[in-house]
């Protein structure tokens, strides 16, 4: 059985050079840029740098789709 994607997240228009680009965007080790995440826990908006200042910090990303 096949569902659809979320699409309206996933760039159709991506192009090759961008997609195959993405790898490079951030490389193992390197100091990922500040932003706001939302606990999952709680549902609070906190800051990546509110973690990292207490050591590493691992991000997992995933997909339920």
């Amino acid at each position: 059985m096949t569902s659809a994607y979320n699409y309206e997240i996933f760039p159709l228009d991506m192009t090759d050079d961008e997609f195959t680009a993405f790898p490079d965007v951030l490389k193992t080790g390197a100091k990922a840029p500040d932003g706001v995440l939302i606990d999952v826990a709680t549902g609070e908006s906190v800051r990546l740098s509110d973690y990292w200042k207490n050591g590493p910090v691992l991000i997992e990303f995933g997909s339920i789709t």
